[in-house]
């Protein structure tokens, strides 16, 4: 069986990544495992919401656009999309935005994403590493419908932050109460896979910190069969872009991220065999 190979570049968006691993770019023969090099560390926690030796940890794009589901996400044509929301409203005053969920996301634990999540990820957001966008909503003051499913977001200044930067992964604001019930995440080991719950496609099955992560393709995925998607993708990190190409050239890998500018001209001018 012989696997379709790509390329991505350095300048590639998250969005890319994720609409070329999990909606099936390479999936002409439905792969069974995919082998993916990044030279990009690895965090598997949710962003912005631990603090591991004092630097607060990002969940990589690799595997947070695999294993989370945002809000709102860039799309390759420069839109907003969302595959969670169900319809979005402004007020007239532009002081709230109102965000109407789908009612059959749910996550791996099988928990419903509801707007309680919604609010806990941001709260995650206002005391990370780049808070601007998300501290001039005020989550105390935002609200919940009876049902869950229905959140206004409250804004402290007219124009807070639109759907462009409310591109965040959602995470399960049950499950993560349960890992730290006093409310010390830095309690929390973020380097185990019992750390990450996450609603999209992919579940993490293992993770080696600074090495390599494995993802299983979820078959209780809540948007339905994911046909043509690979079964299993492993994620390796490598140190530096040489090895890892060599590995690319050599069948090693089926995908290398953030590859050298010359290494892709080598690519585009047809002298390797995998390109």
């Amino acid at each position: 069986m012989k696997t379709c190979k790509r390329i991505l570049g350095v300048v590639l968006m998250a969005a890319m990544l994720l609409s070329l691993l999990a909606v099936g770019a390479f999936a002409a023969e439905d792969p069974a495992v995919l082998n993916v090099g990044s030279i990009n560390a690895m965090f598997i926690a949710p962003l912005e919401l631990s603090n591991v030796d004092g630097i607060t940890t990002t969940c990589s794009y690799a595997i947070g656009s695999l294993v989370y589901d945002q809000l709102f996400y860039p799309t390759v044509e420069g839109t907003m999309a969302s595959d969670v929301v169900e319809s979005y409203e402004y007020s007239e005053d532009y002081m709230s935005l109102t965000i109407k969920l789908k009612d059959n996301i749910y996550f791996a634990s099988g928990d419903q994403l509801t707007g309680e999540d919604v609010l806990f990820s941001l709260a995650c957001k206002q005391t990370g590493a780049r808070p601007a966008y998300y501290v001039c909503i005020d989550v105390d003051q935002s609200t919940v419908s009876d049902d869950g499913l229905t959140v206004t977001l409250v804004y402290k200044y007219p124009f807070g932050p639109g759907i462009r930067y409310l591109d965040i992964y959602l995470v399960n604001k049950s499950f993560y109460e349960e890992l730290a019930p006093d409310g010390d995440y830095s309690k929390v080991d973020w380097y185990s896979i019992d750390s990450v719950d996450g609603s999209g496609p992919y579940k993490l099955v293992d993770y080696v910190q600074d090495t390599s992560a494995q993802l299983e393709k979820r078959e209780d995925y809540w948007a339905g069969a994911l046909e043509g998607r690979a079964d299993v993708i492993n994620l390796i990190q490598y140190t530096d872009q040489t090895t890892m190409y060599i590995d690319f050239e050599n069948g090693v890998l089926d995908v290398a991220v953030d590859i050298s500018s010359l290494d892709a001209q080598r690519l585009q001018d047809g002298g390797v065999e995998n390109g």
